[in-house]
């Protein structure tokens, strides 16, 4: 009778055995060092985020209140004519794309630290670089400023930040330019602004262009002044 080889003996099973432990072993040790290099970079993505989430929202509440002065014709201190309870800037000429853009850069460089100061861990010094775009339908926002953070005994710090605010200010400003260079045409605007004109009692000519398609806190933005 021919009987089967056996490929096993008891010291071959004791080493088998040594065999499954040792994988089991190794398993381990490679799952434990996956795990802490999986904490690791947990800590090190998400708390950046968190830090970068915070001052970019400080940036758009500082460009949203800009841009509520900037509503009334000009951020600067110009001459203004009260209508109603609003105090509208007196214009001879259209503010450039440039001008307007400068104007929200000063607001934000000022008004920023006062918003970051509402989150004590921060620290940071000296007054924001803000740099402008002002395209058709949208308001492209970079702030270079050096701000740490301390957590769990350790420094992080990011210098720069970046939004992009959706509005028709760039549409807008070529309309006024339009406004002052040719009259007002009404069939140059279309249903994404809208065009308010009022004769006031002294003759002049109040006008208020409205983005019917994006907010400003909650609100419709418009762009109003009175032409001289």
């Amino acid at each position: 009778m021919v009987r089967p080889l056996k490929l096993w003996n008891k010291k071959g099973q004791k080493l088998t055995l040594f065999f499954l432990l040792g994988m089991v072993i190794l398993g381990a040790a490679a799952f434990y060092e996956f795990a802490q290099r999986a904490v690791i970079e947990e800590v090190d993505v998400d708390t950046p985020v968190s830090f970068a989430g915070f001052v970019d929202s400080c940036i758009e509440t500082v460009l949203d209140d800009g841009l509520m002065k900037l509503s009334t014709g000009s951020i600067e201190n110009v001459a203004r004519v009260s209508v109603g309870s609003v105090d509208y800037a007196l214009l001879d000429r259209a503010l450039s794309n440039g001008e307007v853009g400068g104007q929200l850069e000063n607001f934000i460089s000022v008004g920023l630290p006062s918003c970051l100061s509402s989150d004590s861990t921060l620290t940071y010094s000296g007054d924001p670089k803000v740099g402008i775009i002002i395209q058709d339908r949208n308001v492209l926002v970079d702030v270079d400023y050096p701000i740490s953070v301390v957590q769990d005994g350790q420094t992080q710090t990011l210098s720069e930040f970046s939004i992009d605010k959706s509005i028709l200010l760039g549409e807008m400003l070529e309309h006024v330019a339009t406004v002052f260079s040719e009259g007002i045409i009404l069939q140059n605007f279309m249903d994404d602004i809208e065009l308010v004109t009022q004769v006031l009692p002294t003759n002049q000519l109040l006008v208020l262009l409205v983005d019917s398609e994006y907010l400003v806190s909650g609100k419709s933005f418009y762009y109003g002044f009175v032409i001289i």
